[in-house]
């Protein structure tokens, strides 16, 4: 049979995320990350706008759990982008600055965060 084209699959995967049950055995501090960080296509910002929306949210709750979990209440945006969060070296996978710059954007239109200063730094 032929290989499928694990981006072809994004949409699916997404969309059947069970948070509780879908979680590898991968952590950091009190955190344990869920089973789509370890998916590459992850860490790539989709075309398909509802892929994409879908994505954006799933950045938003890992990000707003792994703050929790970790007791960070304000991340620097250099901070936030050297993090783990957007690094798995177990996939060898780093969001583009581009695509974080996506994810920071959905956070703050979102009402997810906000920048506390003038500088995005």
């Amino acid at each position: 049979p032929k290989p499928q084209n694990p981006l072809r699959n994004f949409h699916y995967l997404i969309a059947n995320i069970r948070s509780s049950n879908n979680i590898t055995k991968m952590k950091k501090g009190n955190f344990i990350f869920p089973e789509h960080y370890n998916w590459p296509c992850f860490f790539t910002v989709q075309v398909n706008n509802d892929t994409r929306g879908k994505q954006l949210k799933l950045w938003q709750e890992i990000i707003s759990k792994y703050s929790e979990a970790n007791k960070v209440h304000t991340w620097g945006v250099t901070e936030l982008y050297s993090s783990d969060l957007c690094c798995n070296k177990e996939v060898n996978r780093r969001l583009s600055k581009h695509d974080f710059d996506l994810v920071m954007e959905y956070l703050i239109s979102s009402g997810a965060a906000k920048y506390t200063t003038a500088a995005k730094d």
